[in-house]
């Protein structure tokens, strides 16, 4: 591109739409991370339940229960507390994966396959972990974050191993899952009911996470706003820049149609290669740094969501600009 055809473009603010949208693109990536960011830090502070579990004793403590064949189509996750910091622990088809600083996180195969297995915290003393593996427990990661928080402490056991078939008397069982809550007095099986009780743990934490969401919400949407006033305008800004060229090729004959279809095919580009270059790297950056599944899912909805308000924001803007443009080279 040789210094002609730049000066040019900047003359008609082609260059100074293509550094403001990968600006936006910059602030939509960023933006999303910060999500993902918020969302496990929110999750870590709760000792990775979520917001509003269903919290139970089981009454039927001489049934022997099988997690695997809890009735619920959603995914869940069911943690068994043992002591303060120690936790049995199963999951069914999906669950959140915390942060590893070495090993692995528990997989299905570790559970119900006469394995005793561990993941302890980054913080868990020597003492404990030589206690945990005189018990016979293999340890097969440590989980934590770059900061502290109540995982740092925990310890997680594989449920079927510290129940050995049954439910453990008077413990308290959390379970995790996608879409509602279970019964408050019974937990459905294949074939069977057992009978729980339901505990209330109070509404300090919910009144916490409701705040950190509602903050979350007011974010994203003066976020949203502010994306959607900055494109428009900078579409008008670009094609305000061209009003004369419009009004001349009239004069010349051509229908104002044909070079508004050539500015949106331009805008198209302008608006898209930086957001798609800026997404991949991010995308990327997940996958090589994050080993949460939920994590890449959560950013490719975040850059969808940006893009299509990108669009979106720069079609009306255009099209008003379409409409002025108009009633000004009819004069």
């Amino acid at each position: 591109m040789n210094k002609v055809t730049i000066t040019k473009l900047r003359k008609n603010g082609t260059v100074w739409l293509i550094m403001l949208y990968s600006l936006l693109s910059i602030m939509m990536v960023t933006f999303s991370l910060y999500q993902i960011n918020q969302q496990e830090v929110s999750i870590l502070s709760r000792g990775l339940y979520e917001s509003n579990p269903s919290t139970f004793t089981v009454t039927d403590d001489e049934e022997p229960i099988d997690w695997r064949k809890l009735n619920k189509d959603d995914a869940y996750s069911i943690f068994v507390e043992i002591e303060e910091s120690y936790r049995g622990f199963y999951y069914q088809e999906d669950t959140y994966s915390p942060p590893m600083v070495s090993g692995r996180y528990f997989e299905e195969e570790d559970f119900y396959n006469d394995k005793q297995r561990a993941v302890i915290g980054q913080s868990v003393s020597e003492d404990e972990l030589e206690q945990i593996k005189r018990d016979g427990y293999e340890v097969i990661g440590i989980m934590g974050g770059s900061y502290s928080s109540p995982i740092d402490e925990m310890i997680l056991f594989n449920i079927d191993a510290v129940e050995e078939g049954n439910p453990i008397p008077s413990a308290v069982y959390v379970l995790n899952i996608n879409n509602g809550q279970l019964s408050p007095d019974h937990l459905n099986f294949n074939n069977t009911h057992i009978s729980v009780d339901s505990i209330n743990r109070g509404d300090i934490g919910a009144e916490r996470f409701l705040g950190t969401e509602n903050y979350q919400v007011i974010t994203g949407l003066f976020f949203i706003l502010l994306l959607f006033c900055l494109s428009f305008f900078f579409i008008q800004y670009w094609v305000a820049q061209r009003k004369i060229e419009i009004r001349i090729l009239w004069q010349l004959g051509i229908n104002p149609n044909k070079p508004y279809k050539d500015y949106v095919v331009s805008l198209f580009c302008i608006t898209s290669f930086p957001y798609y270059l800026m997404g991949l790297i991010s995308f990327f950056w997940v996958l090589q740094f994050s080993s949460n599944p939920q994590h890449t899912s959560m950013h490719t909805q975040n850059l969808l969501i940006g893009y299509g308000l990108i669009l979106f924001s720069a079609g009306l803007s255009i099209l008003l600009s379409y409409r002025k443009s108009r009633k000004y080279i009819m004069k």
